[in-house]
């Protein structure tokens, strides 16, 4: 064992991991050793002494060894998991892929029946007054009509209105219906006239 003599007048000894030894000296330097097991003397109450140059312990002290590695103690049990954290914000929205192949082409459907103009009809029917309006002649005269196709041929596919005179104006001209899914099956006008009722016809092209 290595041996550092110089006059000492009190040593102070810190016990824990890489232990130094602070010994104050004549000159008023500072000598620190650094050792991983060191021998020194400890007394009954704990204070610790340099050992003397021949390397026995002073009176009322006894040798012990400071400052060596115990062994690694066991693993420690693993700690409880943490809270989960807040949800992150989301991010950008990436950008669009590109177009997908075109599929193929279905097969080819059944033919539908054949239409000729001599399936269709034209049917009409004269305006007359409109009796559903309380105030007929203030401002207005209004006149009503509407025309039905036969069962042959029971669908509208178009029609219209005309009127007798120029300043007859016309309010509606629209396929009728029997339910909203249903296909038209006529046509129904309203005029107004200032000055008189307008007889005029309304019509329906209806096809089967």
């Amino acid at each position: 064992m290595k041996t550092v003599t110089c006059k000492m007048r009190m040593l102070l000894v810190g016990v824990a991991a890489g232990l130094m030894l602070g010994i104050a000296g004549t000159a008023g330097a500072a000598i620190a050793l650094r050792s991983h097991a060191v021998r020194a003397c400890s007394t009954s109450s704990g204070v610790l002494k340099l050992e003397r140059e021949n390397g026995s312990c002073p009176s009322g002290s006894s040798p012990v060894t400071i400052g060596a590695r115990g062994d690694r103690g066991p693993k420690g049990a693993a700690g409880a998991r943490g809270a989960t954290g807040p949800r992150g914000v989301a991010g950008a929205r990436g950008a669009t892929g590109p177009r997908g192949a075109a599929g193929t082409t279905g097969p080819k459907g059944s033919a539908g029946q054949s239409y000729t103009a001599a399936d269709e009809v034209v049917v009409s029917a004269q305006m007359s007054e409109d009796t559903s309006d309380p105030s007929q002649g203030n401002p207005t005269y209004d006149t009503y009509g509407i025309v039905t196709c036969p069962a042959a041929e029971p669908v509208a596919v178009s029609g219209g209105v005309t009127t007798e005179h120029y300043s007859t104006s016309v309010n509606k001209s629209e396929p009728t219906a029997g339910s909203p899914s249903a296909a038209p099956t006529g046509w129904e006008a309203e005029t107004a006239n200032p000055t008189t009722y307008d007889m005029g016809t309304v019509y329906a092209v209806c096809s089967s």
